[in-house]
Order: C-alpha cells, then structure tokens, then sequence
C-alpha cells in the first residue's frame, strides 16, 4: 500500500458496518502490508519474498510510476506465474479519472468494480459507485481520509446538493 496511506498502520483492513442503519463500522479481517513508496521498493519485496500474488491496495494514491512496474512485470517471463491484483478508487469526488487506476485497469485481464450502500438513500443491493467529499472546496487535491471526509453514494444522490436529499441541483 501506499506510504502516504496511514489510516490503518501496517495492514490492510477488510470492513463493514455492525448493521445496515449503523454509521460505525468494525474490522473483520486484516492482512499485513508492506507500505511502499516507489516502484524499488515493490521489486525488492518481490525478490525477497518471492510471491505468487502481488495485491496493491489504494492503488490510486500511488503516482503513475508505478504504471511502469505493471507493464514490466507483465512483460517479464520470470514473472508470469504472478497475480497481481490492484484495488482502489478509479474516480475522484469530482467524478474524474484518479491516479493511475486508468491504466491499470486497461492492462488487467479482468476488472470488476464493487459498490457500496449509498450513504442517502441506502438503496439494497448497492448501488453507491462514487466517492462524494463532505468538507469544503478542495480544488482537485486529494486527501486521504475516511467516513469523515468522504462517502459512498449511487450516481443520482451525488449529483443532489447536501442540504436537499432527494432533490437535483
């Protein structure tokens, strides 16, 4: 995972909430997690290590040099019994590409995208695809954060304003 990620130390935290109407959630499971910051420090565990899955969480926080490492190990025969798998977010909460998702998502074998229950209308089976920023104007920065900063929302109520639930703009 990204270094710069530090919400939940040197793990990778699998989440869900006590129950559908709850606001907090509990962990479930973790995984450790070696935070990186370059695309060497991924090959050094790699060649440390030796795995069978390279998994990268919050991969759109990694900047696009990592893109590199991707296509070079694809295309690297001593690594083609290694699954790679990449998780995150593909938009930011202005609904823009983020990160270099784009492009690993075009390198993949398969993608397949989760959803979450929308925040405002809790709609069952999820519908919630974007990530809606709560606070104040960012200007196209990114901040990490959690339930405080950000939350999951289906397409229509994302477009809505705060103060309006079930109203367009």
């Amino acid at each position: 995972k990204p270094t710069r990620d530090t919400r939940s130390g040197e793990e990778v935290l699998s989440r869900e909430k006590k129950s559908k109407d709850d606001a907090e959630f509990v962990k479930f499971a973790s995984y450790p997690a070696h935070p990186v910051n370059t695309p060497e420090d991924v090959m050094k565990l790699i060649e440390s290590y030796k795995p069978d899955i390279l998994a990268m969480d919050e991969s759109q926080f990694f900047d696009h040099s990592f893109v590199a490492l991707i296509q070079e190990l694809l295309a690297n025969r001593e690594y083609e019994q290694l699954t790679i798998m990449i998780s995150g977010l593909d938009m930011s909460s202005e609904g823009d590409p983020i990160g270099p998702m784009p492009q690993f998502m075009a390198m993949a074998h398969e993608v397949v995208k989760l959803r979450a229950v929308c925040f405002k209308c809790k709609k069952w089976p999820p519908t919630a695809e974007m990530s809606y920023y709560k606070g104040e104007n960012k200007k196209g920065v990114i901040l990490i954060g959690n339930n405080e900063l950000y939350e999951a929302r289906c397409r229509a109520c994302w477009h809505r304003s705060p103060d309006q639930p079930g109203q367009s703009p």
